[in-house]
């Protein structure tokens, strides 16, 4: 039986540790408190990504992204305090970069955390439950409602065999994540001493050229360019989680 978790309880949750604010509103800081903004930033290779464009990938195709969005799990900072930020958000970067603003409690920090996905203990709730702006919301697109959890990566977009052709990809790509096992984290460094009413910046450059030109390998779309659930499907949303998690970065 699917577990259900009180609203109540997930809204306390949501607002222990730190306090998000809403990007388009910066408003005050709280006193005693730092402004942290968290900014994930999506680039192809070393260009920021334009939806518009068509790029070129190590295995000779021609690409078009016409929508990226992943969920980001137990955003924190880490150090001798982890200070948890988020404990779940919605990026759709198809758009350009996507900006968070938090307010922090002072002191050392040695690193982000997060996770590519939604947590297990959250991946088994249901989106009623939500408010409709909530990023677990049936609103947003992204429950499987045959499986009863959500999708954790959209990658979608299209294609061409040909390199040297131009105008519009024919061919389409769409490769989704989800299930527990395609869940990812990663830690990335950066020792910053965050002081009262300081103001900071992350910048998390997300490269999604190499979603396709990838560690620990290549996502080929001419033989692996649909993924959506199905068991004979897995080991191309498992390459695309792992290629994702290994594709973000912090800037300088």
């Amino acid at each position: 039986m699917r577990s259900i978790v009180p609203l109540t309880l997930l809204c306390l949750l949501a607002l222990a540790s730190c306090t998000r604010r809403d990007p388009d509103v910066p408003g005050p800081a709280e006193p005693g408190t730092a402004t942290l903004k968290v900014s994930f930033e999506p680039y192809w290779g070393a260009v920021p990504f334009n939806k518009n464009n068509v790029y070129p990938d190590d295995l000779g195709h021609r690409v078009q992204v016409q929508q990226v969005k992943f969920y980001v799990g137990e955003l924190k900072l880490t150090g001798t305090t982890v200070r948890q930020l988020s404990e779940i958000d919605l990026m759709n970067l198809t758009n350009g970069p996507v900006e968070r603003t938090f307010s922090v409690q002072p002191g050392m920090m040695d690193g982000i955390a997060f996770g590519i996905g939604v947590p297990a203990h959250l991946n088994q709730t249901d989106p009623v439950l939500y408010p409709i702006d909530h990023p677990l919301s049936v609103n947003q697109g992204m429950y499987w409602t045959w499986a009863t959890m959500y999708r954790f990566i959209i990658f979608e977009g299209r294609f061409d065999n040909d390199v040297a052709a131009v105008g519009t990809p024919p061919f389409q790509f769409s490769i989704h994540t989800g299930i527990d096992t395609c869940y990812r984290t990663l830690a990335l460094a950066r020792s910053m001493d965050l002081v009262e009413d300081g103001q900071y910046v992350l910048r998390l450059k997300v490269d999604l050229r190499s979603f396709l030109d990838g560690n620990p390998d290549n996502l080929d779309l001419s033989v692996s360019n649909q993924a959506h659930g199905s068991p004979e499907e897995l080991p191309i949303a498992l390459l695309l989680s792992d290629n994702a998690r290994n594709a973000i970065s912090l800037m300088p």
